[in-house]
């Protein structure tokens, strides 16, 4: 999800630490001295032997998880997260709600059928363009589009005739769709479908009807990741047109390690929760961290 330039600075500054990176690497099995592997596309095995291992990411879903999605059935079909709509209502189980990390969304296709009236046989510019705006807010793979509508519509006028026949539009729908990506299970996903949820129930309790409110849209606001030795990285890709604005280019080092920890200063709730945080990163600069307890 980060920029091959962020990518890059993170391996080499790994390597300067001493840490060695393994791309393509599956960890099959942990044994009491080492660690089994396998690269992507071999059937062979190796062995890294070891002390210790210390597993940094999640494996499988929570038991409870699990037997929600068993109770649900056959709709749910993802067996790593609860599937939801874009409202973030289970499928299969729609007075239940269900965010982050347990759960994904399962984004709608476009398809020809919804989204043109039967009989259509082709559209102009400004009905193509009119069209991507009127729906992407139902569909979002086709923002991309319609944020380089002129050049979206010069690419699928694959006659140029100036119009868009229904296969021609059909084609461009299709590798739209192929745009569609499960959202990241980061914090950032999380704290924007909270916010989303809490309003949404709130709007239904005034009364308004589910399907006459806006689903949930996630806005990417750029990725903060800290790297060890007081070096952070800040990649702002796939901000569209903020990062497309203001020309921004992936930040890293010491200068993107201040700024990572700005943002979660920022992000304590109570003056008391930031003044604890600033006086904890100071005491750990001056004494480091006491790992001598767990």
């Amino acid at each position: 999800m980060y920029d091959h330039k962020i990518s890059e600075y993170t391996e080499k500054h790994f390597d300067r630490e001493n840490i060695s990176v393994l791309n393509s690497t599956f960890v099959k099995e942990v044994k009491q001295r080492e660690v089994v592997l396998q690269k992507r596309g071999s059937q062979e095995k190796g062995s890294l032997p070891c002390g210790m291992v210390v597993w940094a990411t999640g494996i499988k879903p929570r038991p409870f998880v699990n037997s929600l999605r068993k109770r649900v059935g056959e709709l749910q079909s993802n067996p790593r997260a609860v599937v939801t709509d874009t409202y973030l209502r289970v499928i299969g189980a729609p007075s239940m709600y269900a965010m982050g990390d347990c759960s994904s969304i399962q984004m709608p296709k476009v398809g020809v059928a919804n989204l043109v009236p039967d009989g259509t046989k082709e559209l102009g510019f400004d009905e193509f363009a009119a069209l991507l705006k009127d729906r992407m807010h139902e569909y979002p793979q086709l923002e991309s589009y319609a944020q380089q509508v002129k050049a979206s519509f010069e690419k699928a006028d694959l006659n140029g005739d100036g119009k868009l026949q229904i296969s021609e539009l059909k084609v461009l729908l299709d590798e739209a769709d192929k745009l569609l990506r499960p959202l990241p299970a980061t914090a950032q996903v999380a704290n924007q479908e909270g916010k989303f949820l809490a309003q949404h129930l709130n709007k239904l309790a005034l009364g308004n009807d589910a399907n006459d409110l806006e689903p949930f849209r996630y806005r990417h606001l750029g990725s903060l990741a800290y790297v060890g030795g007081d070096k952070a990285v800040i990649d702002f890709s796939g901000t569209g047109l903020f990062q497309k604005f203001f020309g921004l280019e992936p930040i890293n080092g010491r200068g993107a390690f201040y700024l990572w920890r700005s943002f979660y200063l920022t992000e304590m709730v109570t003056l008391r929760t930031k003044i604890l945080l600033a006086f904890d990163w100071l005491r750990s600069k001056l004494f480091g961290r006491d790992i001598s307890r767990v």
